[in-house]
């Protein structure tokens, strides 16, 4: 995985406001990686809103 990939991931937050994400995967890209390759940090666009969210390396 490199800075700039394009994944798909669930969006996990409150979403009340969009209406619910019902465990969907979204389109997002990695903007930051640990140094030691713990975790990963992707950006989502969701409704023209940019959200952050990161996930533990390794449990996908």
């Amino acid at each position: 995985m490199n800075i700039g990939d394009k994944l798909r991931r669930p969006l996990e937050l409150d979403t009340t406001y969009w209406g619910s994400t019902d465990g969907r995967l979204y389109p997002c890209e990695v903007v930051y990686i640990h140094p030691k390759g713990r975790y990963y940090t992707v950006e989502f666009d969701f409704h023209g809103t940019k959200i952050r969210q990161s996930f533990q390396a390794g449990f996908d």
